[in-house]
């Protein structure tokens, strides 16, 4: 990565459907965002030696987002296990050059991990957030969708449909 690529995400804003006059803010120490990941099978057909075939499955691994909070916030207890509509936005900022564009994440999933990390000593105190049974995904920058998944829509990258014509077959 070239230093000019280096990127930092600032100003960072949760918003959960379960509580719409609240916004999380400033507390905020980490975002963790998912990996993107396909899912292939190893194949070596007889008489290669030495080389196998990488085979596309068409699964992709768990998209499970992760949130790391300064201290705790106790109305996410009350959020444990609902199925709710999750908004994080920021700002992330160009470490070379100061560039800002906007970034937002959003999903539909249920808060399904809770990790207190206590330190000692004078250190922070975090809560760690995990979402799981992710039913809808999406992240964008500066209002372009970079990619999106859904159990009724299908998966967008780039803002292309790669499952457009696997539903056109179904119909």
């Amino acid at each position: 990565m070239a230093y000019h690529d280096i990127k930092t995400l600032q100003d960072v804003s949760v918003l959960c459907d379960l509580f719409p006059d609240e916004v999380i803010r400033i507390e905020i120490a980490e975002l963790g965002l998912p990996n993107l990941e396909a899912d292939f099978e190893d194949f070596e057909s007889s008489g290669m030696s030495g080389h196998t075939v990488q085979i596309d499955t068409g699964r992709l691994q768990v998209i499970e987002p992760t949130l790391k909070l300064v201290g705790n916030l106790d109305q996410l207890y009350q959020a444990f296990l609902m199925p709710a509509n999750w908004t994080i936005n920021g700002v992330v900022k160009n470490a070379h050059t100061g560039e800002k564009t906007a970034y937002k994440m959003t999903h539909n999933g249920r808060l399904a991990k809770i990790t207190p990390e206590a330190r000692s000593g004078k250190s922070l105190h975090h809560h760690e957030y995990a979402f799981r049974g992710v039913m809808s995904y999406a992240i964008s920058s500066n209002g372009q969708q970079l990619y999106a998944w859904s159990v009724k829509g299908g998966m967008k990258v780039a803002g292309i449909d790669v499952d457009a014509e696997n539903r056109a077959i179904l119909g």
